[in-house]
């Protein structure tokens, strides 16, 4: 559920995963659920809570502020993208 909505600036280019808290929320069909809130960097209001999140989502929410190098045209990209935004090699 969003809650409020906020500009990218008021993040003031510091890292989101610093505003992220994850918690483990219950144990279904015998696998971990997670809850994950982010936070208002100025207000430190709840700006999201989701919740009913498996692992493989919470690692990707963990990886929205990384950025990997291409090895080939050394463009930056999203640590969430498979292939290079410039050149198309994988990464």
């Amino acid at each position: 559920m969003i809650v409020k909505e906020v500009l990218l600036s008021r993040f003031e280019d510091k890292p989101l995963i610093q505003f992220l808290a994850t918690r483990i929320e219950f144990i279904g069909n015998g696998d971990l659920r997670y809850g994950i809130r982010i936070f208002d960097p100025v207000s430190a209001e709840v700006l999201i809570d989701f919740k009913d999140l498996d692992k493989n989502s919470v690692e990707a929410f963990e990886k929205i502020d990384n950025e990997v190098r291409c090895r080939y045209c050394d463009t930056k990209n999203s640590a969430l993208n498979e292939k290079c935004s410039h050149c198309g090699a994988p990464l």
